[in-house]
């Protein structure tokens, strides 16, 4: 499988498992495996209606947030998440992550 699509199928599992009702301020980081994560986290808001609020970690991470048309927050306005995304440069076999 192509490292790409490998990603973007990482991110979905990812967002598709963590993603739901009882998460409402979510923090985003940045790199290549964040595009296709909060581009599922927008499917996911826009056709569950989701209210859910993404603070970011990044310029990046702040573009891809309203490019996605998700509602964007500060880390002034809300200092405590329920969940963060990021992406990792390496991860062994025991889950041991180099970030």
């Amino acid at each position: 499988m192509p490292v790409n699509l490998a990603k973007e199928s990482a991110a979905n599992a990812a967002v598709d498992e963590q993603i739901h009702n009882n998460i409402h301020i979510i923090g985003v980081g940045s790199g290549s495996t964040i595009v296709p994560a909060v581009k599922r986290i927008a499917e996911i808001v826009h056709k569950n209606n989701l209210d859910l609020i993404c603070v970011p970690t990044s310029l990046q991470a702040r573009e891809l947030i309203l490019s996605n048309g998700l509602k964007l927050g500060s880390l002034a306005e809300y200092q405590e998440l329920d969940l963060a995304i990021d992406g990792a440069d390496e991860v062994d076999e025991q889950f041991n992550c180099i970030k």
